[in-house]
């Protein structure tokens, strides 16, 4: 194991900490838990020379000169000496951290207010920290993360890859989870578990760039995932665009047509449900859920999820059903965007020079340049309308950039 073992003094963590070369709460740890009582207690076992557990930390890959760390495991305990050492509270609560002790000369004492004897004490004191770091190999980091994971709450995978994995994906994932969308569709981010949103959009991801619609839904097993959210460290921002787009589009999709509560539930949100519908959704993304089959496919989610089999099967076999339930909703008669959306600049010319009054179709003046003509769609395209000659018009450019949508496409 590659780890690099050193007893480093609470003065030395201090300081590198007001440096910013230690971060103690970086984005895949829960926040600070412990009580007063809990917090002056290790205070207390530092200044009786009581050994503490390891401190577990990452050495993160940067550009700069400067080593920067992040807590693994011990966040709790390193969170609490710092805070009381620069007085700060560790309970944002604007006040400052005094000791909660059966000891009267700690009782209610600030770190400045201790004995000069005691503040020597807890600065001399040395904590042994083991760094894991950022040169080992891929597959070790997992291996090591979820080992060292001891304190009373471990990382779980995502929480894991969101540490390890960085990069483009992982940024969208984070910041995807936090959008008006996701929360609307997966409720009060209190109530998720910790970065179960990230962790559905990553399966959603996958599933948009290795399934063909037509074979059995990918087993989404966590080395799959693993492997998945390594491989997107190294490809380019641009290459993972139109994935992003796609998972984008289909949730938005989502919450149109089967609203805010369809995949909430009282332990949280159905992510299981959430990620088959947008599987479902992208394979069909040229599908118009407009004329009654955007309420076909919130019954036909309904009569799934109410299906006694389905709420005793397994994951993949709850996916597989609500894909069958909503591809029966399907019919020959239903309505597929155009796969070519806009119309060429060749086809806008000889529209513009054929018509007569070059009339703008939107605010009726006349177009007096082909540099300020566009073409548009009579019958809008999202809602079905082909990009054919005979659902053309000519408009104004600004007239159409203005116009926007007239009719919100349900999805």
């Amino acid at each position: 194991m590659q780890y690099v073992k050193a007893d480093e003094s609470i003065r030395n963590l201090v300081g590198n900490y007001r440096g910013g070369e230690l971060i103690l709460s970086p984005s895949f740890q829960r926040g600070y838990v412990w009580s007063a009582k809990q917090a002056s207690k290790l205070i207390e076992s530092i200044l009786m020379s009581i050994p503490l557990p390891s401190i577990y930390l990452y050495e993160l890959m940067g550009d700069s000169d400067k080593t920067v760390r992040e807590v693994i495991d011990g966040k709790q305990r390193l969170t609490t000496i710092i805070h009381f050492v620069l007085e700060k509270s560790p309970w944002n609560n604007g006040k400052k951290f005094r000791l909660t002790s059966k000891y009267p000369d700690l009782n209610g004492k600030t770190f400045n207010e201790l004995t000069v004897e005691q503040k020597k004490k807890i600065y001399g004191t040395k904590l042994r920290t083991i760094e894991i770091p950022s040169s080992i190999d891929p597959e070790m980091k997992y291996t090591l993360f979820e080992r060292v994971n001891v304190g009373s709450v471990s990382l779980n995978p995502q929480e894991i890859r969101n540490c390890i994995s960085r990069g483009h994906l992982n940024n969208w994932l984070n910041d995807m989870a936090e959008s008006n969308t996701c929360v609307r569709l997966m409720g009060n981010v209190e109530k998720n578990k910790r970065m179960e949103r990230q962790d559905a959009l990553l399966r959603m991801c996958l599933i948009q760039s290795e399934w063909n619609g037509r074979d059995e839904i990918p087993h989404l097993t966590k080395t799959r995932l693993d492997k998945f959210m390594r491989r997107h460290t190294v490809i380019e921002d641009k290459d993972m665009e139109p994935m992003f787009k796609s998972v984008s589009t289909a949730l938005k999709k989502a919450l149109t047509i089967f609203g805010e509560d369809a995949f909430k539930s009282p332990k949280g949100f159905d992510s299981r449900s959430l990620v088959a519908v947008v599987s479902w959704l992208m394979n069909h993304e040229d599908l118009v859920t407009t004329n009654g089959l955007g309420d076909k496919l919130k019954e036909s989610l309904d009569i799934a999820k109410s299906d006694l089999d389905f709420q005793s099967a397994s994951t993949r076999t709850k996916a597989g059903a609500i894909l069958h339930y909503l591809d029966e909703c399907i019919s020959e008669r239903a309505i597929r965007r155009d796969p070519i959306r806009r119309y060429s600049r060749t086809f806008a010319q000889k529209l513009f020079s054929e018509s007569t009054d070059k009339a703008c179709a939107i605010c009726s003046n006349q177009i007096h340049s082909f540099d300020d003509c566009d073409v548009d769609h009579r019958i809008p395209w999202a809602l079905g309308g082909k990009t054919s000659a005979d659902n053309a018009q000519l408009t104004h450019s600004r007239c159409n950039r203005q116009k926007g949508m007239q009719v919100e496409y349900n999805g």
